[in-house]
């Protein structure tokens, strides 16, 4: 798509957003689906063909069926919330109580790391549930909305780089074994932090990718099979 001409200085017209608060304070939610889940999903299915063996997925296995009904053999649910009915597996990623070693091919993790203060603990503790070969595949937050009156976002600790991920993730996996990329750009990510829904962004907008704009980094790492940088 062509670009419009920048206007001139002083000269910016800002109409409906001539206003001090968004149109949503909880991710457009309210209006439509958040924008963060077009490029949550759109990664999530283009690696379909790692949703396979014994599975696990944080807090409910939405995504485990949605892209691997199947090919999955079981499904388990991991969760700090004893309460969550959905869990199978009740444990802490951050001190490692309760996580099962070499277990599962294939672990889905978004949108859980930015909740964990240690977040280097819990990818270590990631891989370790992992069988060797296995494969993690994770989202976290870029340039996001932190709605501090809701109760699930006021516990937030971190938004991320593609950096700060990389590092992260390479001392735990090995960087020969991960894939750290983010995606957006600069009206996907105004418009995700004024509140607008997905359904209110043309489509071909989610096309243009611009690393300075990262409304979501996606990761995808493989355990390794030597123990050069797995579980310590």
């Amino acid at each position: 798509m062509t670009e419009p001409p920048k206007p001139a200085i002083g000269q910016t017209e800002w109409g409906d957003f001539d206003r001090l608060t968004p149109f949503s304070s909880c991710w457009g939610s309210e209006r439509g689906r958040p924008i963060d889940r077009h490029y949550i999903e759109a990664f999530l299915g283009r690696h379909v063909s790692d949703f396979h063996g014994r599975a696990l997925e944080v807090e409910n296995p939405n995504y485990l069926k949605k892209y691997g009904a199947q090919t999955i053999q079981s499904f388990d649910v991991l969760d700090i919330n004893r309460n969550n009915t959905k869990a199978t597996i009740i444990a802490n990623l951050e001190s490692g109580e309760g996580i099962p070693e070499n277990t599962f091919d294939c672990f889905v993790m978004t949108q859980t790391l930015q909740f964990i203060y240690d977040a280097p603990a819990a990818l270590t503790q990631a891989c370790k549930l992992l069988k060797p070969g296995g494969v993690m595949l994770a989202t976290v937050p870029g340039i996001t909305p932190l709605p501090v009156s809701d109760p699930y976002t006021s516990e937030c600790c971190w938004a991320f780089t593609t950096t700060s991920i990389n590092r992260m993730l390479g001392d735990v996996f090995g960087p020969e074994n991960i894939q750290v990329q983010s995606f957006g750009n600069v009206r996907t990510a105004t418009a995700f932090l004024w509140g607008l829904s997905l359904g209110e962004i043309p489509s071909e907008h989610f096309e243009y990718n611009d690393p300075d704009y990262p409304v979501i980094i996606t990761l995808k790492a493989i355990k390794p099979q030597s123990p050069k940088h797995a579980e310590t």
